[in-house]
Formats: C-alpha cells, sequence, structure tokens
C-alpha cells in the first residue's frame, strides 16, 4: 500500500470522529475503531478515489483492449468506403475536374475541407450516392472564446456554401454559437448544442429527413456520439453520416463504434485514417 492511500484511509477514519468527539466514549463503537484502524492496511480502493490522471490512462487503456477484442468478435468487411486512408483517395481523384471543382468552392468560400482533405471524403460520397439534402453540424465559428473554432479568419458557413453551389441543392446548417447564425437563398441555420441531446432532437422538427449529416462541431467522443444516436434515424435510405476531425486518441473509441456498425445488417461503416486524424463514415441502408 502506498503514503498516498494510507493517507486516504486515515483521513476517512478521523473526520467521523472530528465531526462528533463523543464516538470515541461510546463502549460499542470501540470494535468499529479497531475494525477501521485494521482496515487501514487494506490495498483496496475505489477505483473513483484514485487520482484523476490514472483513472484517465486506464479507461483509455481499456478502450484499447475493447477494440482489440472487437477485432477478434465483430469482424466483418462490410465497408462502406474500400480506401480507408485519405493517401488513396487522393490519389484516387487527382486532377479529376469535377473534384478540382469542389476543391475550388471549398477555397472560395474559406473552408478547409481542402487543406484537411476531407473535400476527397465528399467527392467519393458524391461521386457514388445520391445526395439530395445535406445538413451540417458546425458552421465555422470565428469567435475564439467557442471550443472548436475556426480561429478570427473562420468563415462561418463557408463548406454549406460550397456544398449549395456544388450539388445545387438546399443545405441545413447548425451551430452552438447563435451569433453566426444566418439564412440565405436555400440556406437555414439553427442553433444546437452537442452535449444538450433535447436541442439535437428538436433539429428533427425543424428540417426533414436528408441524405447526408455531416459533424464538424464540438470534437469528443461524448457530443459525437450524441449525433450518431439521435440522428441516424434523420437520415433517408442510404443516406450517410460524416464524423470529421477524430483526434488519433480517440480511435480506439471509434474503431469500436465502426465495427458494431459494420457488424449489422442495417449499416456499413468505414474509419478512414486521415494527415491528423481520422473521419468516421456510416451509411443507414434501410
Amino acid at each position: 500500500m502506498n503514503f498516498q492511500s494510507f493517507l486516504f484511509r486515515l483521513k476517512r477514519l478521523i473526520i467521523p470522529v472530528l465531526r462528533n468527539p463523543l464516538l470515541l466514549f461510546k463502549i460499542f463503537n470501540i470494535k468499529k475503531i479497531l475494525k477501521a484502524l485494521k482496515s487501514l492496511s487494506n490495498i483496496q480502493v475505489s477505483f473513483k478515489d484514485l487520482k484523476k490522471d490514472y483513472q484517465i490512462t486506464t479507461l483509455f487503456k481499456t478502450f484499447e483492449k475493447i477494440s482489440l477484442i472487437s477485432d477478434i468478435n465483430l469482424n466483418k468487411n462490410n465497408f462502406l468506403i474500400k480506401e480507408t486512408k485519405i493517401d488513396d483517395l487522393e490519389k484516387k481523384y487527382l486532377n479529376n475536374d469535377n473534384c478540382e471543382k469542389l476543391k475550388n468552392l471549398f477555397n472560395q468560400y474559406g473552408s478547409d475541407k481542402t487543406k484537411s482533405l476531407l473535400v476527397y471524403v465528399y467527392f467519393e460520397i458524391f461521386n457514388n450516392f445520391n445526395i439530395n439534402s445535406l445538413f451540417e453540424i458546425g458552421l465555422g465559428t470565428n469567435n475564439i472564446s467557442v471550443r472548436s473554432n475556426m480561429g478570427l479568419d473562420g468563415k462561418p458557413g463557408a463548406s454549406l456554401r460550397a456544398f449549395r453551389d456544388y450539388l445545387g441543392i438546399n443545405v441545413y446548417g447548425a451551430d452552438v454559437d447563435k451569433s453566426i447564425l444566418f439564412e440565405e437563398k436555400h440556406i437555414q441555420t439553427f442553433f444546437v448544442d452537442q452535449l444538450n441531446i433535447e436541442t439535437i432532437k428538436n433539429i428533427k422538427s425543424l428540417i426533414p429527413k436528408v441524405d447526408l449529416i455531416i459533424d464538424d462541431g464540438l470534437h469528443q467522443p461524448d457530443a459525437n456520439l450524441n449525433v450518431i444516436l439521435n440522428l441516424l434515424d434523420h437520415l433517408n435510405s442510404n443516406g450517410i453520416l460524416v464524423i470529421e476531425d477524430i483526434e488519433p486518441s480517440f480511435v480506439d473509441i471509434f474503431q469500436i463504434i465502426e465495427k458494431i456498425y459494420n457488424k449489422s445488417e442495417n449499416f456499413k461503416s468505414s474509419l478512414i485514417n486521415m494527415k491528423n486524424g481520422y473521419c468516421l463514415v456510416i451509411q443507414k441502408i434501410k
């Protein structure tokens, strides 16, 4: 038992006595006190009482092990996109005129989807599936006090405008930053907080079912899972959900998600290795 654990147990023993000193003078409590003193040598400590850094490290290692277990038990090669490395998609569409058009639109409006190479993921989707409606979470706020912002030079609504012009469709967007919400030709935007499930559910009453949902908002697993759990059913048949900018430290979590959906008869999925992270793509078959 380390010194920190000993201090924790000693503190747990002393506090009740300090609150009520008469406990020491109650004969029927002597056995309890002796038992408590003996328990100071007990090496068992509740996980929630351990150091936070240790808890976090343990949880991440646990996700890694679960991912390995799922490799063995959920292996089903039902990938939606066969090229699971962005380099392969980039080579596939290098010098493609239509892909260049999409790149130029992203650049024109100030989106980072060309720089991040996500343009190739979307071109692969547009090239193989009918996308007649689209909803994107994360408009690209330039408010630096908002997490997952695009910096002071960010252009809110940039990718929505590029998608609208390239596909010639109605597009919808949402963001936690109410100050950047806007409406213009073939574009409507709404408030959503990905950590507040009710605001996500509320989107379904504001927009029709769509063919493509993009999560480019708050880049952390609980927020992404809220979108998956609450918006997959708002896709049309054969509709696609894309989770962008998954940090490498979270890859084990999303490998599990990919395999779970690939095991289902109703979904296909691919986890694409990007330059600085990952991108998860899920298709709703029915």
